[in-house]
């Protein structure tokens, strides 16, 4: 292709995962896209201020002061899914070589809570899955109540008729992200407190989450 075509292509690329993802940033673009290209950063913010320019997509000043991008207008949830979506790079870089991310579903609702979002990642050699529950946690003056809710959820059975069961012997994994250390502290305690049913809940930062995503090489 020529240096044109190229652009085009990259341009289509990055309209359907802002599509798919919703909100995004130009680190996300990098290293979802651009594994390709040794100066990617630069790339990437490159091709979204085009596509900016153009009107093909919207964009604002995060409140770290990095830009985000979307098809959409900011909302009260931009943030939150932005941070949802830096599990969903995390994810994605830090997999081992032989699996895959099978699927990546926000807002799945159990009825008794909705969960960002419901990861299952597959092992290609052998067939086997490992699921996850997503739970992006930016409130840090509302209480948390994802404990007892998931304990809830696993009592009752809320989630016996869906397509996961079957392919796995453990219920999912709770990933849950937050942005600050005494608030990861505070989750913590409710763990040890609330869990009642010794699920496997694994609380991050997302500074954590972002950073390591970004040291590995694409």
């Amino acid at each position: 292709m020529n240096k044109r075509q190229k652009g085009y292509s990259r341009d289509k690329a990055i309209l359907k995962m802002i599509e798919e993802w919703g909100v995004t940033d130009a680190h996300q673009v990098r290293l979802m896209l651009f594994f390709d290209i040794q100066s990617s950063q630069r790339k990437s913010q490159e091709r979204l201020r085009k596509l900016a320019l153009k009107g093909s997509v919207n964009r604002w000043r995060a409140e770290e002061g990095y830009l985000l991008y979307s098809l959409g207008d900011k909302n009260a949830m931009s943030a939150h899914l932005e941070g949802i979506n830096w599990v969903r790079v995390w994810l994605e870089k830090t997999k081992r070589s032989w699996e895959k991310v099978h699927c990546f579903l926000y807002e799945q609702n159990y009825g008794v809570l909705r969960c960002d979002a419901f990861v299952a990642v597959k092992n290609t050699v052998t067939g086997q899955f490992r699921f996850y529950f997503i739970e992006m946690d930016r409130s840090p003056g509302n209480k948390f109540d994802k404990v007892t809710k998931y304990c809830q959820l696993f009592r009752q059975g809320g989630y016996e008729d869906r397509w996961w069961v079957e392919l796995t012997d453990k219920f999912p994994t709770i990933l849950t992200v937050t942005t600050s250390v005494p608030r990861k502290e505070k989750i913590l305690q409710h763990i040890a407190e609330e869990n009642t049913e010794g699920l496997n809940f694994d609380v991050r930062l997302l500074r954590d989450i972002r950073e390591e995503a970004m040291s590995w090489q694409n």
